[in-house]
């Protein structure tokens, strides 16, 4: 049986895919765009359901792949349900909704 890594980068702009084989060569690639969702007060969301059909894109025996490596933007944020389920939108790591909780945290840690 062939031996293959998916090999996903949950990027900030886009979602990027490459599938190599046990020689390090690169079988397939995949890329797909999206769209930040930009609040007002300084907030950047990303629509979890776009990774999810940004991966269902992606062509390949799924019975072959023995390993996967995932790599994603810092801290991005995603509520989730008992069944995993998104409950909203992806805080992305950029977003700047908790600065006062931040910058009060951090003034009363230093008395």
């Amino acid at each position: 049986m062939r031996v293959l890594i998916l090999c996903i980068d949950l990027g900030t702009t886009g979602y990027h895919a490459v599938i190599f084989d046990e020689k390090g060569q690169q079988i397939s690639r995949f890329y797909q765009e999206y769209k930040s969702i930009y609040l007002p007060c300084r907030w950047i969301d990303h629509d979890p359901k776009t990774w999810l059909q940004a991966v269902k894109k992606i062509e390949y025996d799924k019975n072959c792949i023995s390993a996967v490596a995932v790599t994603s933007q810092r801290a991005t944020v995603i509520p989730v349900d008992k069944k995993d389920n998104p409950l909203d939108n992806a805080i992305l790591w950029q977003d700047k909704r908790a600065i006062e909780e931040t910058q009060h945290l951090i003034n009363n840690d230093s008395k």
